[in-house]
């Protein structure tokens, strides 16, 4: 059989490309597009394996999902690399660049067909100091993919601002300052059986950067299990084992995911810091009163014609662990802060809020339009014959959509009923609630016992930022049903 071409292996790099268009859409997020990349593996003895990103898992690069998923196994050295778009130089740790992974890899030619305008590309240098052999599409081919991205190649033309539109700029406003405050009020008595707080710390027109760091905060000096973190999830936990931990009964191998435990933010909340740990050394945490606070992520979903608010009933059976046991909340859960055996690494958190919600409601949710909010809460949690406190940072965005989402996807208990044996699994429920300003009245003022405290604050806030993606007539009532909302807790003597 005659061996293809270069052209033809461009042209088969830039439908790859063309693939994720189809899958994902030219645009995932407005502020801030991905690329649209192909990848094509030419190996010396002729096999030939194609790619795109976030083929086989949300954010993965082109080259990783072709060179270490598609074939981790094989040997490389000597093979040619089609790609559309320069390999990128930097990736946020414990993530490997994929010019880095080329190298590796013994790659001998690398076929690149746009120079990467993000300030993380600049693999050309890197590849050629290697004195790996690089060669370009022809100009007609590079026109396919600059069309293709044109969104992309936009948003780049400038940095990335770095300020944001954060509370310390909203709070000014005497208005928006009473109601952030009373919003707060409320959750607090909703949850003052657990003695529970919530605080809106910002409101950002951008997502926030993950910073991974390497020491816990606070520091663990006294965690009589991991006396010395390692900045190693996996290690943390081998001494977690070793010192004599035990998890709960309802704790299973397969709930330990790797988390993030939030370890501060810069003063504008542009970036986050996390320390990665598995979840049982969460759970050992817990269990010797050691203060820590989750990250998490998720968003407040809204139906395509803006006139249902969708929400999590959480379940409450024993074997499901997480705070809002039993009760009605947003789609929120813990970030996840690297690939483990059942579950992928969150690469961002825009990342991570569109799989988290995704995997409780099963339907993929639209996020423009709206803002991200990071409500910082804390409460008692009973943990046998004692109460603990668990502390969490939810990273939510307010106004995500259903979009044209598959819809009979939505994990109803309609669904459960119906066709889907796995809903033994499910986390818990999806409901609705109208967007109509008396029912939402009536749900938020007299059912708000079934309540997850922060779910609350969630809608509250989202209302005071004239909440983003319900109809336009509801965005008219929203302000005047937020005051009904804080006049009614006043008058009944809940709130100052």
């Amino acid at each position: 059989m005659k061996r293809k071409s270069d052209r033809e292996f461009m042209q088969m790099a830039i439908d790859q490309a063309r693939a994720q268009a189809s899958r994902f859409g030219l645009i995932d997020n407005p502020d801030r597009p991905s690329p649209l990349v192909g990848c094509v593996v030419v190996t010396k003895e002729g096999k030939v394996v194609a790619g795109y990103r976030g083929e086989l898992s949300n954010g993965d690069h082109a080259e990783f999902t072709v060179l270490e998923k598609k074939m981790a196994h094989d040997v490389l050295a000597g093979a040619t690399v089609y790609t559309t778009l320069e390999p990128c130089v930097e990736r946020n740790p414990p993530k490997k660049a994929c010019a880095q992974r080329l190298i590796d890899r013994r790659v001998a030619r690398v076929v690149i067909g746009y120079m990467d305008p993000d300030e993380r590309g600049k693999g050309y240098h890197e590849l050629a100091d290697k004195r790996i052999d690089i060669d370009l599409f022809p100009r007609a081919l590079v026109e396919e993919i600059m069309e293709l991205n044109r969104g992309f190649i936009e948003s780049r033309k400038t940095p990335r601002p770095k300020a944001q539109r954060t509370l310390h700029s909203m709070r000014s406003d005497s208005s928006f300052k009473a109601n952030l405050g009373a919003i707060e009020k409320i959750a607090a008595y909703i949850d003052r059986e657990r003695n529970g707080t919530v605080h809106i710390s910002a409101v950002l027109d951008d997502w926030p950067e993950l910073i991974a760091t390497h020491t816990p905060r606070p520091p663990w000096r006294t965690f009589r299990y991991v006396p010395q973190p390692t900045g190693d999830a996996d290690k943390d936990q081998e001494l977690l084992l070793i010192n004599g931990y035990t998890p709960p009964p309802t704790f299973t191998p397969e709930r330990n995911e790797t988390i993030a435990l939030f370890c501060g933010a810069s003063t504008d909340y542009s970036e986050l810091r996390y320390y990665p740990i598995k979840y049982q050394t969460k759970l050992a945490l817990i269990e010797q009163s050691r203060p820590h606070t989750t990250l998490s992520a998720g968003s407040l979903m809204v139906g395509q014609r803006g006139d249902v608010l969708y929400v999590h009933d959480r379940s409450s059976r024993k074997d499901v662990v997480h705070e809002a046991h039993g009760q009605l909340h947003t789609f929120c859960g813990a970030m996840r802060s690297r690939s483990d055996a059942h579950y992928e690494l969150d690469t961002s958190l825009v990342n991570a809020c569109i799989r988290e919600t995704h995997e409780e409601s099963g339907v993929v949710p639209g996020v423009f339009g709206g803002r991200i909010a990071i409500f910082q809460w804390r409460q008692h949690i009973n943990h046998g014959n004692e109460k603990l406190w668990h502390t969490g940072i939810d990273t939510v965005y307010l106004g995500a959509e259903t979009g044209q989402s598959r819809m009979e996807n939505l994990k109803t208990a309609e669904l459960a009923r119906s066709r889907r044996p796995d809903s033994e699994r499910w986390e818990g429920l999806v409901v609705n609630k109208s967007l109509n300003k008396k029912e939402l009245l009536d749900e938020l003022t007299t059912n708000h016992p079934q309540w997850f405290a922060s779910g609350v604050a969630h809608i509250l806030l989202w209302l005071a930022i004239r909440a983003p993606g319900a109809n336009k007539e509801f965005q008219t009532d929203a302000h005047s049903l937020l005051a009904d909302i804080i006049n009614h807790f006043q008058r009944k003597g809940y709130i100052q």
